[in-house]
């Protein structure tokens, strides 16, 4: 199966449906509006689903705000590439990050706002950070 909603205004979309697994291609690149694609298994499809831009993330709860919601909380990995450590910004309490290959390997758990991954080797890895209201999931680049 394919799935392509490149080139449109999307912001967010829902695609969790319990199939997920039988796309073989994906892409949603050139969606500038687009922070949040909801799926069955943000792991998988980050590291399956590659053609996406950088402000996208996968989750299995995007949190579909209405316009009565007073804030929406603040979520952010920075820098992006990094060269030693990342900084987790978030009004939410973390309650562990997880480092995975790109193969799907666990290298690494925390509990920190500011994780060190300067032994890593250069390369592409998903972080996977749990709070106490959500689970984001997030390709960072090691340089």
């Amino acid at each position: 199966m394919f799935f392509d909603i490149d080139g449109n205004n999307f912001n967010r979309v829902n695609f969790k449906n319990g199939y997920n697994s039988l796309i073989g291609t994906f892409d949603s690149t050139n969606n500038f509006n687009l922070k949040c694609i909801e799926v069955d298994n943000p792991e998988y499809s980050t590291i399956n689903w590659t053609d996406r831009d950088g402000q996208t993330t996968f989750s299995t709860d995007c949190d579909y705000l209405s316009t009565n919601d007073a804030k929406k909380n603040i979520f952010q990995i920075y820098p992006n590439p990094v060269k030693e450590k990342f900084i987790i910004n978030t009004s939410n309490k973390i309650e562990i990050v997880e480092i995975y290959s790109q193969t799907g390997q666990l290298l690494k758990t925390s509990k920190s706002k500011e994780v060190n991954i300067s032994n890593f080797p250069k390369g592409n890895y998903v972080v996977k950070i749990k709070t106490d209201k959500e689970t984001i999931t997030q390709k960072i680049i090691k340089e």
